[in-house]
């Protein structure tokens, strides 16, 4: 990719990066949306699926916060 882009994906696709061989940071956003109806309505618990494996829980990991 060129500097100052980016690209939307399906997570769930296998993907990964090349190693930073340079003096600049990379940075990496992971943004998930859903609005608080669906998440109401859900009947298990949902386990992200990185190595980090983070609980779907309101005010925990992720937040309910409007974002402007």
């Amino acid at each position: 990719m060129r500097k100052n882009s980016f690209v939307i994906f399906d997570p769930r696709r296998l993907h990964a990066t090349l190693k930073n061989k340079t003096n600049s940071t990379r940075i990496s956003f992971d943004i998930r949306i859903i609005t608080k109806s669906v998440f109401n309505k859900l009947k298990k618990l949902y386990i992200g699926t990185g190595r980090r494996k983070m609980k779907f829980i309101h005010n925990h990991y992720y937040s309910q916060k409007v974002i402007s």
